[in-house]
């Protein structure tokens, strides 16, 4: 009985309504930035997809520093076997520039994968 259906919102002026307004709002942008993200890059689009980047699970939330770790991880688990122990350590240390290099260049700790771009690239350079 409180909800709007032209409008699409909980009718009246009361602090609850107004939260509710507010939050519904704050969803639907959500939902279509991550609906726009998927459509760039003309990826099909379902609506757990969209649910699971909002609940920040989706593939969107993976980070460069995340992956280069998880990367780092599963060589170190086959030292001496596919990896010399040198190698793994020229990767720490090419992950602790890319950590110095976001920090002072960019300003940032880490980045989502989707953010990796042109700029980012000509950044380095």
């Amino acid at each position: 009985e409180n909800w709007d259906r032209a409008a699409e919102r909980v009718a009246g002026r009361t602090e609850a309504a107004r939260i509710t307004n507010s939050a519904i709002v704050t969803i639907l942008g959500k939902v279509e930035k991550y609906y726009s993200a998927l459509d760039s890059r003309d990826e099909r689009i379902s609506p757990i997809q969209i649910i699971n980047e909002i609940k920040g699970k989706g593939m969107n939330q993976t980070t460069i520093i995340q992956t280069y770790n998880d990367y780092i991880k599963k060589m170190d688990e086959l030292i001496s076997i596919e990896y010399e122990p040198n190698t793994i350590k020229r990767y720490k240390s090419s992950l602790s520039g890319l950590k110095n290099f976001m920090k002072t260049i960019l300003g940032k700790t880490d980045l989502r994968l989707y953010e990796l771009n042109f700029n980012f690239i000509e950044s380095s350079s």
